[in-house]
């Protein structure tokens, strides 16, 4: 399954509510807020663009238009010191989704005291839109995760928030067609953009995990994963033929004694490049997972099997465990809303 699914997937779920759209959406960098009704935004499997649990019901990912540039900014985020912003979104473009670099003036540390994936309070991202796509719909995707004390509302879907099933907030906005007479500039319009939680802070700081129980020291924050390159290895290959990325040390054929499966995939923005595996009952599965751009890093919850985030191009990091029951179940990737994006896979044990 590959994230074009994803992008049909969305696509089909808007195209039955641009009816009930009001024309006031489709202005200037109009996007979906507080005002928005749940049946138009967001669509299932998307996260809310506005915060659920304030009273202000502040938008969380807003964008500014420059026709005249053909520019569009991104601002993600609400101001507030327990507010954590993924530093990737996503714009789509030509059917694909391509990264949205976001910055700002206050990176959060990680445990160790250094500089993370997360950035606290607000961030920008800008980037261009073809001149042919200036008057089509538009979409872009944020991430943010705010501590709530003792809760953590990360990508939230509706009220209960799931810290286990985040998802990306998309939001939605179309630049002024050119014949109202629009100049550019950096007009917003649509939507409460006001910030909640101020920039106060504290002597101690806070410890985001997602859901975990916070601490004292540096500030760091996963959003609901592991954020973590930890360390790399290259993993082992046993001999054998290979076949689409596998590599047996024998054969796996029924009635067959254990064996060691080896896997070697490659990651991408946002695919495997091996999606389906299938071994035996008892083998013995390694995951050699190199990447080849973008944060990624895979997973299997029903055998509790997981590789360290790789964020670096050519990085790697191998993982074994014992299939051990029958079934088909799905491989992933745990950075928020990848998995969302079609970065998955099917693992049939026999």
């Amino acid at each position: 399954m590959k994230a074009a699914i994803s992008v049909i997937a969305l696509a089909l779920a808007l195209g039955t509510m641009f009816a009930a759209t009001t024309e006031a959406q489709l202005s200037t960098c109009h996007e979906w807020d507080s005002s928005t009704p749940t049946s138009v935004a967001p669509p299932a499997g998307w996260g809310f663009i506005y915060n659920l649990f304030s009273t202000a019901r502040e938008t969380l990912v807003s964008v500014r238009c420059d026709r005249s540039q053909r520019e569009a900014i991104v601002t993600v985020g609400n101001g507030g010191s327990n507010t954590f912003i993924y530093e990737l979104g996503y714009y789509l473009k030509n059917g694909q989704w391509e990264p949205l670099n976001y910055s700002g003036s206050n990176r959060a540390l990680d445990a160790n005291g250094n500089p993370s994936i997360w950035f606290k309070g607000e961030v920008e991202g800008e980037f261009l839109v073809d001149s042919s796509a200036l008057d089509d719909v538009q979409y872009v995707l944020g991430y943010t995760c705010i501590y709530d004390d003792p809760d953590w509302h990360c990508g939230c879907q509706d009220t209960i928030c799931d810290i286990n099933d985040p998802a990306w907030q998309v939001q939605m906005f179309n630049f002024e067609p050119a014949s109202t007479g629009s100049s550019g500039g950096s007009t917003s319009s649509g939507g409460s953009t006001s910030s909640s939680g101020g920039s106060t802070s504290s002597s101690g700081s806070t410890s985001s995990s997602g859901g975990s129980t916070s601490s004292s020291g540096s500030t760091s924050s996963s959003g609901g994963s592991t954020s973590s390159s930890g360390s790399t290895s290259s993993g082992s290959t046993s001999s054998g033929s290979t076949s689409g990325g596998s590599t047996s040390s024998g054969s796996t054929s029924g009635g067959s004694q254990p064996q060691t499966v080896t896997i070697n995939t490659r990651s991408s923005n946002f695919e495997f490049d091996v999606e389906d595996i299938t071994v035996n009952v008892g083998d013995t599965v390694v995951i050699n997972l190199t990447n080849d751009e973008g944060v990624h890093d895979w997973a299997i919850d029903e055998f509790d099997a997981k590789t360290d985030i790789l964020d670096t191009p050519g990085q790697t990091d191998s993982i074994s465990f014992v299939a051990d029951q029958s079934g088909t179940f799905e491989f992933y990737c745990t950075v928020p809303g990848h998995r969302q994006l079609g970065m998955v896979g099917t693992l049939t044990v026999n």
